[in-house]
């Protein structure tokens, strides 16, 4: 499927917009100071190229009645800022789906349609994303992902034909380069992108291996809110990469290795009661529908108990409380502050008799 130049060109407009706005470039410029001193350098490099001749004989965009060119005052006005993000396969299954629900006809056939649009609903509103497991560590790293992620769009929309608008933009499509060179460097200099992406593969393993809005786990997760669970600075990459490696060789995972698994991955940010007891009271449900497919909530109790309050109360126990009198309130206020670390002994030398 094709793009036309006003696409094309709404699209590197729109990835422009996104890139170069000063929140996104003061989020990055404490950790990645490299990729936000190029930044301010896109739209010249975009405009740079633009001859403003017309500008004499025609007037600025404003003064156009029809909005029928791709100039930068039109494209800001009547642009589709969404379709920059969406890509073409996105578009078409959103007609196929309005298609679909006015061709079901048949009782089955609506309740089908009901069936795919809940799971839908689920995988736009609640799936885990490598960004949000990146954000809820450190803003900075989902704002390079998302950059990495621009720079792909702006490449995509000058390279698609090798004609003249992509010979307009060479200077932007080589500073775009230059910028995803800086955003390997980082993906490989900082562990946490690697850390994060383990998460987010295991979470979807999770979630997807069985692709129902009605199957017991999408359903502890959406009801849950569970992806606001996932992130960083819980397992170790090593930790991560030896659990994936184990999880990647299976096709098919069993309800209760899902369980499990989910309750392993979320560690300590999984450890209130009423969640555990909502999540007892669905794989109850479930047992008793699924009798080939059984959970052992035993085992999920014991695994709650030993692994996720274990470690957030070992967690916890690295802050102390202290107390601290405010002269401004005259009143004194308990404060956690980090407990000091232990410092241990060194063994006793046993002296040897001559």
């Amino acid at each position: 499927m094709g793009l036309s130049d006003p696409e094309r060109i709404n699209k590197i407009y729109f990835s422009l917009w996104r890139m170069t706005k000063p929140e996104v470039i003061e989020t990055i410029k404490g950790s990645f100071p490299d990729i936000a001193a190029l930044l301010p350098r896109l739209w010249p490099a975009w405009l740079g190229g633009e001859s403003n001749g017309s500008y004499w004989l025609l007037g600025s965009g404003v003064d156009n009645e029809v909005m029928d060119r791709p100039s930068l005052f039109a494209t800001a006005i009547c642009g589709n800022r969404e379709s920059a993000q969406t890509d073409e396969l996105e578009e078409r299954l959103d007609e196929w789906w309005v298609e679909q629900q006015d061709a079901a006809s048949t009782p089955e056939a609506k309740a089908a349609v009901e069936e795919q649009g809940a799971l839908a609903k689920y995988q736009r509103c609640h799936r885990p994303e490598f960004e949000g497991v990146l954000r809820r560590s450190d803003p900075a790293l989902a704002a390079v992902y998302e950059l990495f992620e621009e720079c792909e769009h702006i490449r995509y929309a000058l390279n698609r034909y090798k004609d003249e608008l992509s010979a307009k933009g060479k200077e932007l499509d080589a500073l775009v380069a230059n910028i995803l060179g800086r955003c390997f460097d980082a993906f490989t200099s900082d562990f946490r992108f690697r850390a994060a992406w383990y998460t987010y593969q295991i979470a979807r393993k999770f979630v997807y291996s069985k692709v129902s809005s009605n199957d017991v786990v999408v359903k502890i997760w959406q009801e849950g809110w569970l992806h606001f669970d996932l992130g960083l600075e819980v397992h170790n990459v090593e930790d991560l990469h030896e659990y994936w490696a184990k999880l990647q060789k299976k096709h098919k995972l069993s309800t209760e290795e899902r369980v499990l698994g989910t309750l392993w991955l979320l560690d300590r940010r999984f450890h209130y009661e009423h969640k555990l007891n909502s999540m007892l009271k669905a794989l109850e449900k479930h047992n008793l529908q699924h009798p080939t497919d059984q959970v052992d909530l035993g085992k999920v109790q014991r695994l709650f108990r030993r692994h996720n309050v274990r470690n957030y109360k070992r967690y916890e126990s690295r802050w102390q409380n202290r107390e601290q009198y405010c002269d401004l309130t005259g009143q004194t206020i308990t404060t956690k502050t980090p407990a000091p670390p232990r410092v241990r002994m060194p063994k006793k030398v046993k002296k040897v008799k001559k």
